[in-house]
This record gives C-alpha cells, structure tokens and sequence, in this order.
C-alpha cells in the first residue's frame, strides 16, 4: 500500500523524471528549427529600416525577381535599382559575401 506521502503521479507530475534519447533528439531538432528560422525572420523581416538595409533589400529583391531569367547584368541592376553607382557597389558587395548573390 502506499504511504501517506506517496501520493501517485498527477497530470502535472509525470511518473518518470527522465528525459528519454528520443525527445532530447526532438528538442534539440526544434531549437535548430527555430534558431534558423528566428535568424532568416530577424535579417529579412525585422531588419533595420537605415538607408544601407533598405537599400540592400531593393537590391536583394530585384535580384530574386530576375533569378529565374538567367540572372541579370550590374548594368541592369544598377538601372533598376535607381541607386547612385557609389551606393550600390558597397550593397553589392554585401550581398555577395553573405551569398546572397553572384
């Protein structure tokens, strides 16, 4: 029989303490997950609104417009970018160190 202070196990109390292989794999499964996508939604969504990160994102879409058309010339991207040739080069040279562009 169990004693006065042996009371079983309850919803909130699990019967065990231990944290199997299995679900520390799962929990570090989703702290990768959510590192990864915390990291993609910081830099693309939240990103400063300075003049160099919108003027990054200007040039970052119109390089993901032209992507799939065989890519798109500096020449072209300057053009559309409608950035002045001294402002778009250090953007330039941004996006294709993170490898966001080539």
């Amino acid at each position: 029989m169990p004693e006065a202070g042996d009371a079983a196990p309850t919803r909130d109390e699990p019967a065990s303490r231990e944290i199997s292989t299995a679900n520390m794999t799962d929990a570090l499964n989703l702290v990768g997950w959510l590192q990864t996508n915390l990291r993609r939604l910081f830099s693309e969504e939240f990103a400063l609104s300075s003049k160099a990160m919108q003027d990054r994102d200007r040039v970052l879409r119109l390089v993901a417009r032209h992507s799939g058309n065989g890519g798109v010339s500096r020449r072209e991207l300057l053009r559309a970018s409608s950035l002045l040739a001294r402002d778009f080069q250090p953007v330039l040279t941004t996006l294709e160190e993170e490898a966001r562009c080539h």
